[in-house]
This record gives structure tokens, sequence and C-alpha cells, in this order.
């Protein structure tokens, strides 16, 4: 483990937003627990809180021992004690509506409405929402750490960043053309209908495993296997919302030029583009796997590549997919060669950065 060669105040310049997880869900003797990580400001637990409507009665342990957190955030206070258990009672609660919504609210930030879309997660309700998911190395190749308990409550609180997200810039979901860039077995486009009530979804991805998995199973989303580089099949103008979480991530420089460039042909003007970005939280969170000749270069730079081997095997070219860092203010000068930038924010899914863009 390489965390020795940092300090613990080099790490946290990177990442200083207090960022938590969604590790899963239960449903036992009439309660529904959600379990999972939430790092408090400064280590103390008093700067973490929940909140939940008053229909919902539930009970939110807080902080309690969190096994494997400490290896990976060996520079925040007390990470070896920040696993949360918030434990809905279902016979004690009237709330109305197909999700259950929380936030997690962190002291000393502002708590304007990105704040508020960042931290709020949703829980399906109708169980039928909760079945239906491909094998475990599947989901793994779509998020690491995704498993079959958690990748329901993820996707779907992940559809509802989207949707209020371009609520937010002036695109309803309800009346747009979707593209899911990048959409794996359907984790977050299966959400959009029942979260957000769009009607018209698009789905493409280069692992042909997934997306024959998400044709058999989500006949909702029309979805197709994509090229490793563009240009694809749709004609320019096609959609009002193309989102892509976690695919800039992995594509080198030139290949992120390609795509922004295509992705602003078949984006229509007054839509959105919705992209993120791994970059100084990520980082931080990788910093057991660096070294310092790569953290000086990722900081001269602004640019770092590290391996990513989730798709060997599955694509053709072994050299494609990458685990590939970029500085915030460095992919929005990128972006803006491409489209204009409405707005970028910080750790809005996990440690991964979101810009927001469109053309005229």
């Amino acid at each position: 483990m390489l965390m020795s060669v940092f300090s613990a105040e080099e790490m946290l310049r990177l990442h200083s937003i207090p960022l938590y997880s969604v590790n899963g869900y239960s449903l036992e003797a009439g309660e529904l627990t959600i379990t999972g990580l939430a790092l408090a400001a400064e280590g103390q637990a008093k700067n973490v809180k929940v909140g939940l409507e008053q229909t919902i009665a539930f009970e939110f342990d807080y902080p309690l021992p969190s096994e494997g957190a400490k290896p990976i955030y060996w520079y925040w206070k007390n990470s070896e004690n920040a696993s949360y258990r918030l434990r809905i009672k279902l016979a004690d609660t009237t709330h109305e509506g197909a999700f259950f919504p929380f936030q997690l609210i962190f002291a000393g930030r502002h708590q304007d409405k990105p704040e508020k879309i960042r931290t709020t997660n949703i829980i399906p309700k109708n169980l039928s929402l909760l079945q239906n998911y491909p094998s475990q190395s599947s989901l793994k190749r779509v998020q690491f750490f995704e498993t079959i308990s958690s990748v329901a409550t993820r996707g779907a609180s992940d559809a509802y960043r989207i949707a209020e997200i371009a609520q937010l810039h002036g695109v309803s979901p309800t009346s747009a053309r979707i593209l899911d860039w990048g959409m794996g077995h359907g984790r977050v486009a299966r959400f959009l209908h029942p979260v957000a009530g769009a009607n018209d979804v698009h789905g493409i991805d280069i692992d042909p495993e997934n997306i024959t998995w998400a044709q058999q199973h989500l006949p909702q989303v029309a979805s197709m296997l994509g090229p490793l580089n563009p240009p694809t099949i749709y004609e320019k103008r096609s959609f009002d919302l193309i989102y892509g979480i976690s695919v800039m991530t992995h594509l080198v420089e030139n290949v992120q030029r390609a795509w922004l460039e295509e992705i602003s042909r078949i984006l229509r003007p007054g839509g959105l583009a919705l992209l993120t970005f791994a970059g100084d939280s990520a980082v931080a969170f990788s910093s057991q796997h660096i070294t310092r000749d790569w953290f000086e270069g990722y900081t001269r730079t602004g640019r770092g590549i590290l391996s990513d081997n989730a798709l060997a095997g599955v694509i053709s070219d072994a050299e494609y997919y990458k685990n590939v860092k970029v500085k915030l203010p460095k992919a929005v000068s990128l972006c803006s060669e491409y489209m204009d930038v409405k707005a970028s924010y910080e750790c809005m899914f996990g440690y991964q950065d979101l810009i927001v863009m469109g053309i005229s």
C-alpha cells in the first residue's frame, strides 16, 4: 500500500467535499434498512444529518464502524467510523409516492439546489423495480463496487440526479429524446421512466454482453452496441438530452475529443449533454494506487492515466479502456472547445465531477 508516500494534508487539498455512498438495502420485520458510508466534515459525527419527509418514520444510526473504508480514505479523519444505517419503519409511515427520498446533509455545505440534488437518494417502493438484473460480473464492469443489493438504489438515485439537473437547466426528461451514452446493462436508463416519466430513452455501449442482456430484458430502452470510436449511426441533431456517467473517465484525450465532437453533432440546439470526469477527489480516492511521480505529473499537467482491466477480453482493443483523471478546470476547458459549458459541479456522482453543456 502506497498511502505513506503522501501526507493527509496533500490528499485533503484534493478531496475536501464530504462524500457518501449507498451500499444496499434489506427488508425485514417491517423495516426497510438502507446502509452506506458518509464522510463527516472534520471527522465529527455531528456534521452529518439525514433529512426525510415528515410522513416517513425512521431511525438513523451514525456513526457505525466502516470496515474497509480506512484503507481507501486513510487521509479522512475517523473514516473507520463512517458507516450509517437508515431504518424506515413501514408500519408507521404514511408517505405517498413511488420512491422514498432521503438526503444526507453535511455541515458547512451551502444547501442550494445542486447540493440537494447531489446528496439526495431515492429508494424504490415497487419491488418489481428491484428485480431483473444481470450477473454480478456484468454489474462490476459498469461500476466496480456495484452489488445486487446496491444496483437498484444507486441506479434510481442517479436517474433522479440526471432528471433534476436536466430540469434545472431547462430540459424536461418527460418530453425529451434521451441517450444514455455508455449505458452498460441499463443501470440508469431503466429508471428514467419510473423516476422522471421519460418515454423516449435510447442507450449505446461498447460492452457486447451487457448490451445483449439489455436488449433482451429492457425492451423499454432502445439499446444498441456502439463503436469504440465515433461516428455513431444516429442522425445529426437526434437528442435533447445526452448523458454519460463514467465514460469520459476511461478515454484518453484524443478519444475524448472525438466523442465530444460526435456528441455535439447529435445533440439538438437547446438540448443538454451531461458528462462526468474523474478529477481531484478521484485521485485522492485512488491514492493507495499511485506513485509520487504519477501524482506530480497529474498536478503539473492536470491529467493522469492509470490502467483499468474491467473490459479485458470484452472489447477488441486492449489499449482503449483506461482509468483517466482530469482536473475539473482542464475538463471544462476541453469541453468548451466543442459545446457551451453551462455549469460544472464537483462530486455530483460520487467522486466524479459533472459538466453540463449545450449548443446554440
